[in-house]
């Protein structure tokens, strides 16, 4: 529920004075920037985290997506609209939200902190690997790339390890 008038105020022609919403039906906004505005699709899956509510991670969907750069920030950024699969009255109006738009997902696989892994435009990354005796430098081939992880899709093996520059 949203009031935007008093009583007794007055109220211009056309201005809307109350707007009801159903909670069953909570949308989130968030904004994408240009670099992975390209692979935002409607009805991927995205992963909420709430900071009124850390221990909760929330999924939705994408529901719409803007394609006009947003006139209220200085940096190129797009607004994208979620639709989340449960709500609770937990949720308010106006709540900070961290999202994640899961571009692809794969399981199983070998993966590195991206803090240690800078790919190369042609998807290479070269890597310090503790050989036993000294480091020596490895070239690797990087897969997806997540906020936290980068998946290697060769050039190292389960058990190697890699040496933080």
């Amino acid at each position: 529920l949203e009031v935007n008038a008093s009583e007794g105020e007055t109220v211009a022609a056309g201005a809307p004075v109350l707007r009801l919403t159903d909670p069953t039906q909570v949308e989130a906004e968030i904004t994408v920037v240009e670099e992975d505005f390209p692979l935002v699709k409607v009805g991927q899956t995205v992963d909420l985290f709430f900071d009124a509510m850390p221990a909760a991670a929330i999924t939705g969907r994408v529901e719409r997506i803007v394609p006009q750069r947003s006139a209220t920030s200085t940096s190129p950024v797009y607004p994208v609209y979620i639709a989340l699969d449960t709500a609770g009255p937990e949720l308010a109006p106006g709540m900070t939200v961290d999202a994640s738009v899961v571009i692809d997902r794969r399981e199983e696989v070998l993966r590195l902190p991206r803090s240690l892994v800078r790919a190369r435009p042609d998807g290479t990354a070269t890597l310090k690997v503790w050989n036993g005796f000294s480091t020596e430098e490895r070239t690797v081939q990087v897969g997806l790339r997540g906020n936290q992880y980068a998946e290697i899709l060769s050039g190292l093996a389960e058990g190697d390890q890699v040496v933080s520059r």
